[in-house]
């Protein structure tokens, strides 16, 4: 009778577990922004001079495009300095004509660690596409455990309908937060955004695993004669207005105090009157409109109040 059971139950699982596999090799082989940028970075090593890294308002804010084909945007949705570092790590001593580093050092940024995050199941991005060596859970390791559903319905669409679910540019910068697609509320995103990115509770393990990581950075770069630029990225009054001073300070005083050191330049653009609200998908994302400004800005000399002049 147990064998027969267990008969069965092989049997049974057998298929299941072969159907499982072939919808992971499947979607694994779909192209997206994290395997673009990690197979595009690889190929151009030697061409380009202006690296972008970071979250998502540098993925929406530096239009690399405006730039030239010798910058690149690696930046993504939520990435945390860990990863820019690791970034660095992998591909610095290939980069041979990199002049220019550009990093946020957003409100949120050393208090951010995507595995204690809302959004840590893009830690699988990392793991499956860019080889990140993290012991994420056996589920950040597999595609079809973070939603079987979704796999299908990426598989169903690139195979039988070609979206590929790439919304970027040939240089990294993403396309989606467009003037013509900005939320009619646009304004009112402040208020939730601020909170979202405020911890009330603050980690000091990962405070400093994250200050680690721009030191990381800077050394890494300092050491080749690479420039780096620290950013806190513009933001609209509704979402700066309601940060938490505590918070705002520690992110600010911890750029001006990397930026005393030799090839370090830090730009507090928060509310910057240069941005306007043309500027903005919401309040605390640039538009297109905004991401060219702010390109050409992070890439030019920038003076007086923010700084030292870029080298």
């Amino acid at each position: 009778m147990i064998k027969r059971f267990v008969l069965k139950s092989v049997i049974f699982f057998i298929p299941l577990l072969l159907g499982l596999g072939c919808l992971e090799l499947l979607v694994r082989r779909i192209p997206n922004e994290y395997s673009f940028k990690w197979k595009t970075i690889d190929m151009r090593c030697s061409d380009i001079e202006t690296l972008v890294l970071g979250n998502s308002q540098l993925f929406y804010g530096v239009d690399t495009d405006v730039l030239g084909p010798t910058a690149f945007n690696m930046a993504n949705v939520s990435q945390t300095l860990k990863y820019d570092d690791y970034v660095v790590t992998c591909f610095g001593a290939h980069l041979t004509r990199l002049r220019q580093v550009i990093l946020p050092l957003s409100y949120f940024s050393l208090v951010s660690s995507l595995e204690s995050g809302d959004e840590a199941w893009r830690g699988k991005n990392y793991r499956i596409y860019w080889k990140h060596p993290d012991g994420w859970p056996i589920q950040r390791n597999m595609e079809i455990l973070n939603g079987t559903a979704l796999v299908i319905k990426r598989i169903y669409g690139f195979y039988l309908r070609g979206n590929t679910g790439i919304t970027c540019s040939a240089t990294g910068f993403g396309l989606t937060y467009r003037c013509d697609r900005r939320p009619a509320n646009w304004e009112s995103t402040g208020a939730a955004a601020a909170r979202r990115h405020t911890v009330r509770v603050h980690d000091t393990k990962i405070l400093r695993e994250n200050v680690s990581h721009v030191k990381s950075i800077i050394e890494k770069c300092r050491a080749k004669g690479v420039h780096v630029t620290l950013v806190l990225p513009p933001a609209w009054e509704t979402y700066a207005e309601k940060l938490d001073p505590s918070q705002l300070q520690a992110a600010i005083i911890t750029g001006e105090e990397l930026a005393r050191e030799p090839g370090v330049t830090y730009v507090n653009l928060l509310q910057d009157p240069r941005f306007t609200a043309d500027d903005f998908y919401d309040a605390d994302h640039l538009n297109e409109v905004g991401a060219r400004k702010l390109a050409r800005l992070l890439t030019e000399d920038v003076t007086g109040r923010h700084g030292k002049k870029l080298d």
